[in-house]
Parts: C-alpha cells; sequence; structure tokens
C-alpha cells in the first residue's frame, strides 16, 4: 500500500498492521537503492506481479515508474518516458497505466510502451477475463476496455470515483468516498451501496 502523506510504500498483515517496506519517511526525492534507502516523491498507486514478484509503483511527483524487488532488497527506476503516472495495474504480464488523458500499455521486459485507449481515468485494474477496468474522470463512471482498445461504458455515476477492484466473485468494487459495491453476476447490473463506516473510540 501507498502512504502518500510521508512518501513510503507499506505493507499490511491480515491482522490490520502495517509496516514500512520501502522509502524513507518524509523525504520526497527520487533515489533508487536498499530498501529502506531509497526515496519516492508523492507515490500514488502500486500494484504486483505474482510471476516476478516484483510490486510497482507510480511514484507521480518523480515521473516515472519504480520498480520493488523484495527478494533483492532494492528499489529501481524504470523510465517509460511518462509524464503523470497516476494509477497502474499489472495482468498478463504488462503494466497499465492511467495519465493525462491516456492508458499506457507497458512491457517491463523490454520497457516499450504504447497507447493502450485514450480516456482520462482515475484509476485501473483487470477484471480477471482479458480486460482492464477504468474509472473515467471526465465523464463519471467505470469503463470496460478489451484487449484491442474498445471502450464500453459498465455503469454511470453521480460522482468522481478514486478508486476500483474486482473481488473473488468477479462483482466490482468502487469508491467515491464511500464504498459501493456493483453485481457482475446477475445481469441487469445492479448498484448495491455501502456507507463506509469508521469506528470511534472513547480515548
Amino acid at each position: 500500500m501507498i502512504d502518500n502523506n510521508t512518501d513510503t510504500i507499506k505493507q499490511m498483515n491480515r491482522e490490520g498492521h502495517s509496516t514500512l517496506l520501502a522509502g524513507v519517511v518524509g523525504a520526497p526525492e527520487r533515489c533508487d537503492g536498499p530498501l529502506l534507502e531509497a526515496h519516492f516523491n508523492y507515490p500514488v498507486s502500486v500494484c504486483f506481479d505474482p510471476k516476478t514478484k516484483f510490486i510497482y509503483v507510480c511514484d507521480l511527483c518523480n515521473s516515472r515508474i519504480r520498480k520493488i524487488s523484495r527478494e533483492d532488497g532494492v528499489v529501481t527506476t524504470i523510465d517509460y518516458g511518462l509524464t503523470c503516472p497516476s494509477s497502474c495495474c499489472f495482468y498478463d504480464g504488462y503494466l497499465y497505466v492511467s495519465e493525462q488523458n491516456q492508458i499506457t500499455k507497458l512491457c517491463p521486459e523490454t520497457a516499450e510502451a504504447t497507447c493502450f485507449a485514450e480516456i482520462d481515468a482515475t484509476s485501473v485494474c483487470p477484471d480477471g477475463k482479458g480486460n482492464i477496468l477504468v474509472t473515467d474522470y471526465g465523464n463519471p463512471g467505470i469503463k470496460r476496455i478489451t484487449p484491442d482498445g474498445q471502450i464500453t461504458t459498465l455503469i454511470n455515476t453521480p460522482r468522481k470515483i478514486v478508486g476500483i477492484c474486482v473481488d473473488n466473485e468477479g462483482d466490482i468494487l468502487f469508491t467515491d468516498f464511500m464504498i459501493r459495491k456493483i453485481k457482475i453476476s446477475s445481469p441487469p447490473l445492479t448498484s448495491v451501496f455501502y456507507e463506509l463506516l469508521t469506528e470511534t473510540g472513547s480515548g
């Protein structure tokens, strides 16, 4: 998980406890090296390659993709020529990054970058069926992009969406500062709304 308030990357266990994985707290720069000596500058998104176990980070203010190798214990920089990487996901050997009105498809092995689709997306994720789901900033809603770049609208929303993922049932979870769920498994599409609850203690 990213913590852009401290410019670091953290990891959380199943009990909800987080520990520092990479970065130096409160020291926004661009510097590769050992996990706890490398610097980030406002990281905003993170994704995982299950095959190589690499973690990829959109380092927004450095305009770079950073790669974390827990096995080697180092952070490196991959320069794809991006200008504003704001969200990323990994699927089927490729990295998909949203930046400045388009989704860019990146090959980590060759550092090749191509335009996958022209859309102003705030977040991206795979749907597990070969498509990429994105949240549209200009026309609030969720879009599906097929492998050949065809865009269709799944649902329009009254407010801008800031995060999206797909659960084990194939349903879509998203947040527009409340947690919401779209039931994909039983067409026609229905949206079930869950208010984000927070627990408060007595101090």
